[in-house]
């Protein structure tokens, strides 16, 4: 195995979650966290004890796990917030994150302080009519 950042790839180079139990700073898609919580179906991984799978996300309304499991379905806040979620678990388990990333990053964490998942989705619905119209007057021909 060899390290790369915060990234772990095998010999090949194909990257992906190799990681020894006792071994730090490796990184896990969302699909691992979701199964690795106190709700299963896999074995606990107590890196959820730093953040909490019960423990109210922002103002959503909701837990950090029902967050996670709660499918996007058109939600983009859904989706932002499974990698915002996966990114601060592997953050906890010792992964770095290179500066450009934390931008990002702190952009999210302050959407997520502000915003709720029925603001967002009424937002983009009321903003798709304009923005589509819009793009029809850009694209029209003379």
């Amino acid at each position: 195995m060899f390290a790369h950042g915060a990234f772990t790839s095998d010999k090949e180079g194909t990257i992906g979650p190799w990681c020894e139990e006792s071994q730090t700073g490796c990184i896990y898609a969302l699909g691992y966290w979701k199964t690795h919580a106190t709700y299963g179906p896999a074995s606990y991984d107590a890196t959820w004890a730093q953040l909490g799978e019960d423990t109210p996300f922002y103002v959503s309304g909701q837990s950090t796990y029902e967050v996670l499991t709660t499918s996007p379905a058109g939600n983009s806040y859904y989706a932002l917030a499974h990698q915002y979620i996966a990114a601060t678990l592997n953050l906890a388990f010792g992964a770095s994150m290179p500066s450009t990333v934390q931008d990002a990053y702190s952009g999210a964490q302050y959407f997520f302080e502000t915003y709720t998942p029925e603001e967002l989705k009424n937002f983009l619905e009321s903003h798709a009519v304009k923005i589509s119209t819009s793009w029809i007057h850009m694209t029209r021909l003379p």
